[in-house]
């Protein structure tokens, strides 16, 4: 056996007879306390993003599901309003409704579930005038003579039907972890 070796072997074996001291059990004791802390730290994070894009996601299924209703109930032309008066019955009128652990929808506080999360969701209503066609065009004004509305409004203007109106669907929900207001939104165009 090599010289070096040996000196080596035999200072660890001293080494493993007198033990180990008190500082190196403090520093071994400080790293793993350390990287548990970090640990934590890094778990917590995942906790609090895989909540919010929970909550995102549920927002955004709320909004899709009641933009999908209202383009169920399609338009009910009012000629006296000149609107769809279903559609704008709704309009800026704010409600809350309630999703439960297992994702069930609830309209009231009461039937709410013990852990629901509570969600905002309102409806914005335009009617067209017989002027939007889709893209912008910010001075039209509906005229009898058929200068102005153009394409399906223009035609819907054209036969007294009514004209398009644009539907928002927001849904809003609060971050639990900084009260900060997130929402999300679709829009959908409905005809009489």
């Amino acid at each position: 056996m090599p010289l070096w070796h040996a000196k080596q072997r035999k200072g660890f074996s001293r080494r493993l007879h007198q033990g180990i001291t008190l500082i190196e059990v403090l520093v071994s004791a400080a790293l793993l306390i350390v990287g548990i802390a970090a640990v934590m730290g890094v778990s917590n994070l995942v906790q609090r993003i895989e909540r919010i894009s929970q909550l995102s996601l549920t927002a955004d299924n709320l909004a899709q599901d009641l933009l999908e209703k209202v383009s169920l109930e399609r338009c009910i032309w009012n000629q006296s309003l000149q609107a769809c008066h279903n559609l704008t019955a709704k309009d800026m009128g704010a409600f809350s409704l309630w999703v439960g652990p297992n994702g069930e929808v609830k309209y009231t506080k009461e039937d709410a579930q013990e852990g629901s999360v509570e969600f905002e969701a309102r409806f914005d209503v335009h009617t067209t005038s017989g002027c939007l066609s889709g893209i912008s065009n910010a001075n039209c004004m509906a005229t009898t003579d058929n200068t102005s509305a153009w394409g399906l409004d223009r035609k819907l203007f054209e036969e007294g039907v009514g004209n398009l109106h644009n539907v928002r669907v927001t849904v809003s929900y609060a971050n639990p972890f900084n009260r900060e207001v997130r929402f999300v939104s679709y829009q959908t165009r409905v005809a009489p």
